[in-house]
């Protein structure tokens, strides 16, 4: 089984090199960059592409699999609840997603 580490949480506070040395001595093998919620390591959806390329660059030099618009071998989706009760079809919801994935995958 491959670990990740999700920065929500435990990680919020630590910068980047911090974050990227502290997931390979505890033995994670990848880290999943929560964004856009001013978490110290600054990994933020507004980061320039050189900025970007940075960052795949320190965490693939620290041997730490990333997730996020910097080399993210996969996509994670929440896809556990319909909004019916506020009057949107489970149909659309479902196309919704589907597009938001499609428009993903012209991203990589």
């Amino acid at each position: 089984m491959k670990l990740g580490l999700l920065t929500y949480d435990i990680a919020k506070d630590w910068d980047l090199p911090t974050l990227l040395d502290r997931a390979k001595e505890i033995g994670f093998e990848g880290i999943e960059f929560r964004v856009d919620v001013n978490h110290r390591h600054g990994v933020e959806l507004h980061r320039t592409k050189e900025e970007r390329k940075r960052i795949r660059e320190m965490c693939r030099d620290a041997g730490v699999a990333c997730t996020a618009d910097v080399g993210a071998p996969g996509l994670k989706v929440f896809g556990n609840a319909f909004h019916e009760g506020e009057g949107i079809p489970k149909e659309q919801t479902i196309r919704q997603v589907a597009k938001a994935v499609r428009e993903c995958d012209l991203c990589w």
